[in-house]
């Protein structure tokens, strides 16, 4: 899982513990370890201000306009020039985007609610009853992402004791796709564990 998608898989894996044996998550940070970065971490919170415009109107119609230029200077032109995705992974990008999935990313900032000071004040990003996860989890963590600072990792083994962190000193907010071999090694290990 990545991104909102290990926001998802946290969270499932804290209220339906007795359905998840394993985690694994690249640079999705910890619910906990998240809202304390953006309540402490100057550099997490300036990171995380394209949120904000997420939630807006006008980024959804920057990032459809000129068939989806913007889309495409945010996702796909990095991916190519990084060599990672295909042509047949931007026509499958395209197809999607043409298909109104725009609306469905934009959605999940635009219910997100972290802002406000009362927002900060909460202990994680969603909530949760529990403060320790109790099953293994898998870390992945490209150094060099822009979006979520390396400090999430800080401190982390407070609430997931049984945690693998793998760091990726070159990639960024896709090890997945920036390290495909790597990344799929270390999952075959740990969940071969």
């Amino acid at each position: 899982m990545s991104n909102w998608g290990a926001g998802i898989g946290w969270t499932f894996a804290y209220r339906y513990p007795e359905y998840v044996q394993k985690l694994i998550a690249f640079n999705g940070p910890h619910p906990y370890t998240f809202m304390r970065e953006l309540r402490t971490n100057k550099n997490q919170q300036k990171a995380s201000e394209y949120m904000k415009w997420f939630q807006k109107q006008e980024a959804q119609d920057y990032m459809e306009r000129d068939n989806f230029s913007g889309l495409r200077k945010l996702v796909i032109d990095p991916g190519v020039k990084k060599g990672y995705l295909t042509a047949d992974d931007v026509q499958a990008y395209m197809n999607s985007w043409e298909n109104g999935s725009v609306l469905s990313m934009l959605s999940y900032y635009r219910n997100l609610k972290i802002f406000t000071e009362e927002d900060l004040q909460r202990k994680s990003l969603f909530p949760l009853e529990e403060k320790v996860l109790n099953i293994p989890v898998q870390m992945i963590w490209g150094n060099q992402d822009p979006t979520f600072m390396s400090e999430n990792l800080d401190g982390i083994e407070e609430y997931v004791p049984n945690i693998s962190v793998h760091r990726l000193a070159e990639a960024s907010h896709a090890p997945q796709h920036e390290k495909p071999q790597e990344v799929n090694d270390v999952m075959w290990n740990f969940l071969n564990k």
